[in-house]
């Protein structure tokens, strides 16, 4: 178990970095074109309590998914 339950890589070399994970082991990984579409994945799946992390350059602006995910959760029945 390397306790990891998702990876949700983005951009353009999301695919590689998915199919790279895939051969790995980790079978639930996902790759979304932009940060909006990994929110929105996201937010299907994360669940209060759950640990979320970002890692990316400044420059991927990932602060816009917290953002996003923190939203969600004000406005969401997660039950």
């Amino acid at each position: 178990d390397r306790g990891i339950d998702i990876l949700v890589a983005i951009g353009k070399e999301a695919g590689a970095t998915v199919a790279a994970a895939r051969s790995a082991g980790l079978s639930d990984a996902l790759a979304c074109a932009d940060n909006v579409a990994a929110g929105e994945s996201l937010s299907e799946c994360v669940r209060p309590g759950d640990v979320v992390l970002l890692k990316g350059s400044r420059n991927a602006r990932l602060e816009e998914v917290g953002e996003y995910l923190r939203e969600k959760e004000c406005r969401t029945d997660w039950s």
